[in-house]
């Protein structure tokens, strides 16, 4: 994990929720990184946002749990994205979304 300050408590609680979970039996997805990926899960892959477009985009695998850290503050349209990952999560499944920034959108 990344522990810059201003990531630090968030990325505590997000491993806290993890660590609760039957974990090594979930399938997990991670968009725009590879935080997540030696967390011992069921299944990991990752994709990379923006040539991944979570607006558009699905896989054809479905997930207990997508990670998207640091990518919704640069999406235009935050909506079309969660409705869309929606598809991909397995009933009961978790996205799990962190934004640092308190600007609600900026194009870098």
């Amino acid at each position: 994990m990344i522990d810059q300050w201003c990531r630090k408590v968030m990325n505590d609680d997000i491993d806290s929720k993890i660590r609760s979970l039957n974990h090594s039996a979930l399938d997990v997805l991670e968009i725009s990184g590879k935080e997540w990926e030696d967390f011992e899960f069921g299944s990991y892959e990752s994709v990379q946002f923006p040539e991944f477009d979570i607006c558009k985009q699905t896989t054809k695998k479905l997930y207990d749990i997508i990670f998207a850290e640091q990518v919704f503050e640069h999406i235009e349209d935050p909506f079309s994205a969660a409705q869309n990952i929606y598809k991909m999560l397995r009933p009961g499944g978790m996205l799990m979304i962190s934004t640092p920034f308190l600007i609600k959108y900026h194009p870098a």
